[in-house]
């Protein structure tokens, strides 16, 4: 369950089918501020909106105290990572508040960079009051910061050699159990402290 009282940025990553979105799913009824970036019609909030002008009458209602917002922008290309820079700086604007990236590899990584709100909520977020959840299912294509800035990282299974080695100089040994871990099944890297978990009908347990 997510902290209410500090900041946090996650990393869940696992190959596609492996539990990634279940993870994130157990946890929405547990945040009572979300935005999630959601294009491929994966989650479901308390509303959908599809474009920032729906976004942002919706954040700044007074009765807007909580919130489960899905922003699947119908943009395209560039149009797209515009709605996401939009999104992120909204969220630095209200302030206490989560912000949820399913995918970021397609929008933040080492050779394409990341939008400049992205960069600015993940470096500036502790102030903000902004936490943030990535999703992907190529830790290696993510951008460095992103990693870099993540204290928890939430592990599914990971059969390919690149992913794993990038892992590793974040998790250490952990990383070579990823390879075999069966579907549903993670390994919880917080702060440095490491648990097994599993993921059985809606319920997670922990090893």
């Amino acid at each position: 369950m997510p902290n209410p009282n500090r900041t946090e940025i996650i990393s869940v990553f696992g190959q596609s089918g492996t539990g990634k979105s279940s993870w994130i799913e157990k946890r929405l009824p547990s945040i009572p501020r979300y935005i999630l970036w959601d294009t491929l019609g994966e989650y479901e909030g308390d509303v959908i909106v599809e474009t920032k002008q729906e976004l942002i009458k919706l954040l700044f209602k007074k009765e807007s105290s909580y919130f489960g917002i899905v922003f699947r922008s119908m943009a395209m290309d560039q149009a797209q990572i515009e709605d996401l820079d939009f999104m992120c700086r909204s969220a630095g604007a209200i302030g206490n508040v989560w912000v949820i990236i399913d995918e970021v590899d397609q929008y933040a990584s080492p050779t394409t960079g990341m939008p400049e709100q992205l960069q600015m909520i993940l470096k500036r977020g502790r102030h903000l009051g902004v936490s943030m959840i990535f999703a992907s299912r190529r830790p290696a294509e993510v951008h460095r910061l992103i990693t870099a800035q993540s204290r928890r990282f939430i592990l599914f299974r990971t059969g390919e050699g690149r992913d794993i080695a990038f892992l590793k100089s974040h998790v250490g040994a952990a990383a070579d159990e990823l390879v075999s871990l069966p579907d549903l099944h993670f390994i919880d890297w917080n702060h440095g402290k490491i648990e097994k978990g599993e993921i059985l009908w809606g319920i997670e347990k922990k090893a």
